[in-house]
């Protein structure tokens, strides 16, 4: 929670959440607490827009459609929790956490929004607009939310929203369910081996990378 008797927790920075190279605030418009790691929930099964259900649609993007680790209910009736044995893919190839910087709707000049990543709690700026307001702690992982993707527009739509990246030249830092620490390229191959990384049970072969 981001109010109350929360609050001196909430809007305490931690150091270790935050990259030294990162371009957003340390803190929101509300003056609660940044991180740079948000969670992956996999690769996206359907697109930003123009499908039901949507990305961008209010809590129509359900934990049930989602195949990484860290989930996004969206949903009052259900929670989805993932287990070691749900990663069937394998711990040292499935990503759990990653780096995420400025998108479309969250810059140095734009902290008022539900998506700026905080490290403790909901953000109290969301609201029901789908992905880009209730899961600024998490980002999806494939050839349309490639690493370092810059925001083209304005906007919600924009899939930088829900994008993995930094301000490191060529890559960004992810975390692997085994515990490692990667970097991993921007060029890496996002439409065979970067959705992979992102699914817990796809069962496809990723090798080096």
């Amino acid at each position: 929670m981001t109010n109350g008797s929360a609050d001196p927790i909430s809007k305490r920075i931690v150091p270790a959440f935050v990259c030294p190279s990162d371009i957003l605030p340390a803190v929101d418009n509300n003056g609660y607490a940044k991180s740079n790691y948000c969670g992956s929930s996999g690769a996206a099964t359907v697109p930003w827009s123009g499908a039901n259900p949507s990305i961008s649609g209010c809590a129509q993007y359900k934990g049930s459609v989602q195949n990484g680790i860290l989930l996004y209910a969206n949903d009052n009736s259900n929670t989805w929790v993932t287990k070691i044995a749900d990663i069937r893919d394998g711990t040292a190839n499935t990503l759990m956490i990653g780096e995420v910087t400025e998108t479309a709707i969250v810059r140095a000049a734009q902290t008022n929004n539900g998506a700026f990543p905080l490290w403790v709690g909901g953000n109290n700026d969301g609201g029901c607009s789908g992905w880009s307001g209730g899961a600024g702690g998490l980002r999806l992982a494939d050839e349309t939310y490639y690493i370092n993707r810059k925001p083209a527009v304005l906007g919600t739509a924009d899939p930088s929203v829900a994008s993995f990246g930094s301000q490191h030249a060529g890559g960004a830092h992810f975390l692997m369910c085994d515990g490692t620490v990667r970097l991993i390229s921007q060029n890496i191959d996002a439409l065979r081996v970067y959705r992979a990384l992102a699914g817990r049970n796809d069962k496809i072969s990723v090798g080096n990378f």
